[in-house]
């Protein structure tokens, strides 16, 4: 890793590079502290290195990650089972027009065309179609209220980070 950023790696981060012994603005190699002397978060300024586990910084980060990932895969949940609530006199009814019409096992001497060809031209029009409208509307709607709950701690922590810099200098 070059920034020491939470998820960030060698390969993939185009960050300015950041020390993870002294917390300075240069790669961990070319690094000229002595080992005698203890490390330094770039973090929290604290006196243990940049990848230490147990930096409140990062266990921050990793809370804010899981209570958010957790919360979005209840909502998932949730939103699946209203879905399946909603439509399941639909898929009631349409199962039991299945089962009633097509034999369990194959007609013998078919052709696929004759096989495939569909023999129900009475489908229910009364079905209940959701709006092409309403569904992507609910969609942005989901997808934006989650873009802001990850976009919102993520400003706090930044603001705190620059705080802290503006304080030192």
């Amino acid at each position: 890793m070059d920034c020491q950023h939470y998820g960030h790696t060698r390969h993939y981060c185009n960050n300015i590079p950041c020390c993870v012994c002294c917390g300075d603005q240069h790669t961990s190699d070319t690094c000229s502290k002595s080992k005698d002397l203890p490390a330094k978060c770039a973090f929290c300024f604290g006196d243990h290195p940049a990848n230490y586990r147990g930096c409140p910084f990062l266990k921050n980060i990793q809370n804010h990650q899981n209570r958010h990932s957790s919360q979005a895969n209840k909502n998932h949940l949730n939103k699946n089972i209203r879905y399946q609530e909603n439509n399941n006199s639909v898929q009631t009814h349409t199962s039991h027009n299945i089962t009633s019409e097509n034999p369990k096992t194959p007609t013998p001497n078919l052709s696929y065309a004759q096989a495939t060809q569909n023999k129900n031209t009475n489908t229910p029009k009364n079905q209940p179609h959701l709006d092409a409208a309403t569904q992507l509307t609910d969609r942005l709607t989901t997808f934006i209220n989650e873009l802001q709950t990850l976009i919102t701690p993520l400003i706090s922590l930044l603001t705190k980070v620059i705080d802290k810099i503006l304080d030192k200098k």
